[in-house]
């Protein structure tokens, strides 16, 4: 694709932004989101009442994986003031987002709007996109042949099968990002993001430790832990893996680096609930800052506007996207399957649409 062509994309889609900005689409919505805060927070709430008030480790077993659900709900919440879809105003977004990162969650708000930042400036690009940048992981061939070291190589040339128990160290991995983030040289309000996730952790374990044994209290942290990262890696998978890459290609223009990198999962008031508005991914990577109850509003307008330009609009029920992304998985770990060595490599990979499933 031209410079010309890319330049020439961009009236059409003012006139999209246009047509949204006239339906109120991107207005805030304090209503809605006071409506989850309050629910999701009353919700965990629940859960801190079992843990004090109950005496039966199999319910807290129960509670455990409540709490996962919980605390991907509040992931949400946080996901979304980091886009500045909740309050009308800087400031209130960025409370939000570090009462929600790190005080209920243990997880540097601002490490994850730096990285969230990067990914939606280029999905799925190999080089700068961090959500295709894993060390026993493969996005395309190239990826694949790059694996150095004989687990992680193991890893990819089964990562089908691999990454459902990854996801479970998920959380894992995003507190060591936090660490590695807060000692780094430059972080906004660094002693503030401490003291909170110093705060959570107290909190956290004091509620595991005195109110329950400690075999209980261990119990409940992995199941907590493990499940929360597996929800949570399992919604944010479904938006781009298994989707074409656009790796060295600056000239495409912005709708097609965004749309035609991302899939949508078919609209439904469950799935909308459990995958926390994700599942318009299309419509949040093209307006990032609109509110999430009215993503779905706004399906009506991109979806029309993309066919008629010729962009694929990609969207698929829930079980053919686990199973598109698991086939596209298997297939991006074929080289290694087949025997190639880590200096076998070709520039061959970074094209549009490697990444197809």
């Amino acid at each position: 694709m031209t410079s010309a062509t890319a330049a020439a994309a961009i009236p059409d889609f003012a006139a999209l932004r246009e047509a949204v900005r006239e339906r109120g689409l991107l207005e805030s919505q304090p209503r809605y989101y006071a409506f989850k805060f309050v629910s999701t927070l009353a919700l965990a709430a629940t859960g801190v009442a079992i843990v004090v008030m109950v005496d039966q480790w199999w319910v807290q077993i129960i509670n455990a994986a409540f709490f996962a659900f919980v605390s991907t709900q509040l992931g949400f919440l946080g996901h979304d003031a980091g886009h500045r879809q909740v309050g009308r105003g800087a400031r209130m977004n960025e409370v939000l987002n570090l009462g929600i990162g790190n005080l209920l969650l243990g997880v540097s708000a601002s490490w994850w709007v730096s990285k969230h930042n990067a990914h939606h400036r280029n999905p799925n690009d190999l080089d700068s996109d961090p959500d295709v940048q894993f060390p026993i992981f493969a996005f395309s061939p190239l990826q694949a042949r790059r694996i150095r070291g004989a687990v992680p190589r193991f890893v990819v040339k089964h990562q089908a099968f691999f990454i459902v128990p990854l996801f479970t160290f998920g959380i894992v991995n995003m507190r060591m990002h936090t660490i590695g983030h807060l000692r780094s040289a430059r972080v906004r309000r660094r002693r503030l993001q401490v003291a909170l996730l110093l705060a959570h952790l107290a909190l956290y374990l004091s509620l595991l430790f005195v109110f329950l044994s400690v075999w209980e209290a261990l119990a409940f942290l992995a199941i907590h832990q493990a499940l929360f990262g597996l929800y949570m890696g399992s919604t944010f998978a479904t938006n781009h893996k298994g989707m074409p890459t656009l790796t060295g290609q600056p000239d495409v223009d912005f709708v097609r680096r965004q749309v035609s990198t991302t899939r949508n999962v078919t609209p439904h008031p469950v799935t909308d609930f459990v995958l926390g508005g994700l599942n318009y991914q299309i419509e949040h990577h093209l307006f990032p800052s609109m509110p999430r109850n009215k993503l779905r509003e706004a399906r009506e307008l991109v979806r029309p506007f993309c066919e008629a330009r010729g962009v694929e609009y990609r969207e698929s029920s829930l079980l053919r996207t686990y199973a598109d992304i698991l086939r596209f998985l298997h297939a991006m770990g074929a080289p290694l399957r087949r025997g190639a060595s880590p200096e076998g490599t070709s520039s061959a990979g970074s094209v549009a649409g490697e990444g197809r499933s």
